[in-house]
């Protein structure tokens, strides 16, 4: 039964000042409270809604909230708004963001405790979800859901899902295929040799890959190539004085993929979709600053190239037990091209990410958004695809740093053979100097393809891979070859110093005279 509730005109707590809730806001979400069966929170701090939350259908008996950070206000359209019952904004904080691709420590949301304090007193608990769409909040969500008494996965749920070297001891102990590793203590190492001769023993061979046990993005990633690198990378780590926890992996080639579904309130999954990226991993493509092609297709659609991949997803459920329901992304390598050899690489509790996220519901038919909400929404929800989806094919192409300047956002060139139509969306401006990419959050474009004829967009997509670069110059080479040109491309950007562009990540989708767009004749 909903607590009694009295409007006045009370001072306001601490934590109520920094979020105070009007009159009105207060008598809406007391009434949300008295009349629906659940109340979803969907938390959104650093990206906008990604999709059009295609084909979302809230029971009447459910109520929707958005808490969203204001710097994502305007990319959010109508009919998405038309699915929530009250939307709260705040100002996130994104100083710390480039410091969670390796450590997904706990945000500073005071403006969220301070919701949450007042909420509970308007919405019984019981009736309360807390639900992120970025990796990155989960942190922050556990404290919450301990601090408030709030329904929904603790830290210790899920920290083996989401800690890397957990991953691997689950793994390891219930034969679920996956490489060989080793684990590295930064906080108790004694002596630099004898760790690496212990790695050296447990994996066997090199090339070796290293990531932090708690990371998003690729963050820390990096392949090592030999006895002498491992080394290097020991010291230079340990000078850093840095004191976490590196998983050390047999390096493993084969084709990278991810396995997105959908974890029911009934305890079934459904699958969704398998996208993968080409023949080179995220990490070499950020490493190479090659552009990176994303394909996806259903379940169903994929079983000559990815044979028994169900059989698989359900062998990592059943070990590793994930709560239901929400969703759930399996990673891994596909070993041999066209067979059912694979390893798991890591698991993601939630959506898998921006770039999956935008294509989810053209690769599926269901919005990852969508399913992601639904699940909590609709007891009975079972992430059928959407039978009225486009017959059009989608595909898109993300384009990383590379050290240097990006002069302008320059398209294709007219006599370009291609026929899909193409959407560039840029995510910086011309004038700003690029550092060398690292993590998920160093790309510079993307270019979204579209075509009914599903060849040619990926023959379209090819393309571009092997034929448009964005317009960046190395600063070296500008500066020996005409500094009156350099001077002229960083306008107002100081020479020397590292600009990054206002939010470059909630560019996407922009549309603005920065999007260039090429229609099919």
């Amino acid at each position: 039964m909903a607590p009694q509730f009295e409007i006045k005109n009370e001072v306001l707590s601490s934590d109520e000042k920094v979020f105070p809730l009007t009159q009105t806001q207060k008598q809406s979400l007391k009434q949300i409270g008295d009349s629906k069966r659940v109340v979803v929170i969907f938390i959104k701090w650093k990206y906008h809604v990604l999709t059009n939350l295609e084909n979302l259908q809230k029971p009447e008996d459910a109520a929707l909230i958005g808490f969203f950070a204001e710097q994502t206000r305007a990319k959010l359209p109508e009919c998405v708004v038309k699915h929530f019952d009250e939307i709260f904004w705040f100002k996130a904080d994104y100083s710390c963001f480039e410091s969670l691709f390796t450590d997904l420590k706990l945000l500073n949301i005071p403006e969220l405790d301070s919701f949450l304090s007042q909420a509970i007193h308007l919405i019984p608990r019981a009736k309360l979800r807390l639900i992120e769409s970025e990796e990155w909040v989960n942190t922050t969500l556990f404290h919450f859901r301990k601090k408030y008494q709030i329904p929904g996965p603790s830290y210790d749920d899920l920290e083996p899902l989401r800690n890397k070297a957990l991953e691997k001891m689950v793994g390891e102990a219930e034969g679920v295929p996956s490489a060989k590793f080793a684990l590295l203590d930064f906080k108790n190492m004694f002596n630099i040799n004898t760790e690496v001769d212990r790695i050296k023993h447990l994996i066997g061979t090199f090339p070796m890959f290293r990531k932090p046990v708690h990371r998003a993005g690729c963050g820390g990633c990096a392949r090592i190539n030999d006895e002498k690198e491992l080394l290097e990378w020991i010291r230079e780590t340990l000078d850093e004085e840095y004191d976490g926890l590196y998983l050390i992996e047999e390096c493993v080639f084969g084709m990278e993929f991810s396995a997105a579904v959908c974890l029911l309130a009934d305890g079934t999954w459904r699958p969704m979709y398998i996208s993968y990226n080409g023949e080179k991993t995220v990490v070499d493509a950020l490493k190479s600053g090659d552009p990176l092609p994303f394909h996806g297709e259903r379940f169903e659609d994929s079983l000559e190239m990815f044979p028994n991949m169900d059989k698989f997803v359900d062998q990592v459920i059943k070990a590793y037990k994930p709560p239901f329901p929400h969703l759930l992304c399996v990673q891994g390598f596909q070993l041999e091209r066209n067979t059912d050899k694979y390893y798991l690489t890591e698991i993601t509790y939630g959506m898998v990410g921006q770039h999956d996220t935008m294509l989810s519901y053209m690769y599926s038919g269901v919005s990852q958004e969508t399913a992601l909400l639904s699940c909590h929404l609709n007891p009975k929800y079972q992430a059928e695809p959407d039978p009225n989806r486009p017959k059009i094919f989608e595909r898109h192409i993300w384009y990383p740093y590379s050290e240097g300047l990006l002069c302008s956002h320059l398209g294709i060139v007219e006599n370009s053979p291609i026929s899909s139509e193409l959407t560039f969306n840029w995510l910086i401006e011309p004038g700003t100097k690029l550092c060398k990419p690292t993590s998920f959050a160093h790309f510079l474009v993307h270019i979204r393809l579209r075509n009914e004829n599903k060849k040619r967009v990926l023959e379209d997509l090819e393309w571009l891979g092997k034929n448009w670069r964005p317009d960046v110059v190395p600063i070296e080479e500008m500066v020996e070859k005409n500094v009156g040109s350099l001077s002229m491309c960083f306008q107002e950007t100081n020479f020397g110093d590292f600009e990054e562009a206002e939010d470059p990540e909630l560019n996407i989708f922009n549309a603005s005279q920065r999007s260039l767009v090429r229609v099919s004749t």
